[in-house]
């Protein structure tokens, strides 16, 4: 099997889960507290400074990744709330960024799971989200970059289905398909657990 079919198969029931999130179910709502979203930015910011690093050390998709690249936009987004909304960024420490970064250099094929989830979970839902964002806060579409990956469809107009390509052309043993698979549920439940912390502390 496809390793794109099998991580789209089997990840089925943790998108599931991670769309009934308190964090997710607020936002649909246009009711998240900005402190909520702020929060999960910086997060992420360090998640993506984590993964992109790794992958562009191991040669994973290096094709794409000037065009699918979240670092410098995530820290466009933040720079656009510390200034409209006089937010400051505090010294956290993200347990998402710890894990991607304790995976063994022999393993980097397990980098795999994680540049699915996020990145395939920013550019099919991101156009929605993106647009929840901005109206919950009134931001007229601004802050809002993460989601923006326009440079990479003017460059593949077939966005979503030049990844998918990409993966399938990736030749992996079976054992490296199971763990590529792991690390793809690793990543909602990290994430499901940062949106979870996300509306606990505050900033």
């Amino acid at each position: 099997m496809q390793i794109s079919r099998r991580l789209k198969e089997e990840t089925l029931p943790y998108h599931k889960k991670m769309e009934a999130h308190p964090w997710v179910r607020l936002l649909f709502k246009n009711q998240l507290p900005m402190t909520f979203y702020y929060r999960y930015l910086q997060n992420l910011h360090k998640v993506y400074i984590a993964l992109e690093a790794q992958l562009q050390l191991n040669g994973i998709l290096d094709t794409y990744q000037s065009q699918l690249a979240r670092v410098a936009k995530i820290d466009s987004d933040l720079n656009y709330f510390e200034t409209n909304f006089q937010f400051s960024r505090s010294n956290l420490t993200s347990r998402y960024a710890q894990y991607l970064n304790s995976i063994s250099q022999g393993e980097s094929h397990r980098y795999i799971g994680h540049l699915y989830v996020r990145y395939f979970g920013d550019m099919l839902g991101g156009k929605m989200i993106g647009a929840k964002v901005s109206d919950n806060f009134k931001l007229s579409n601004q802050g809002i970059e993460l989601y923006d990956f326009e440079l990479f469809k003017l460059a593949y107009p077939n966005e979503v289905d030049e990844l998918r390509a990409a993966l399938d052309g990736i030749v992996l043993s079976n054992n490296q398909l199971d763990e590529i698979v792991f690390e793809a549920k690793m990543a909602f439940d990290l994430n499901f657990e940062m949106m979870t912390l996300c509306m606990q502390e505050s900033i």
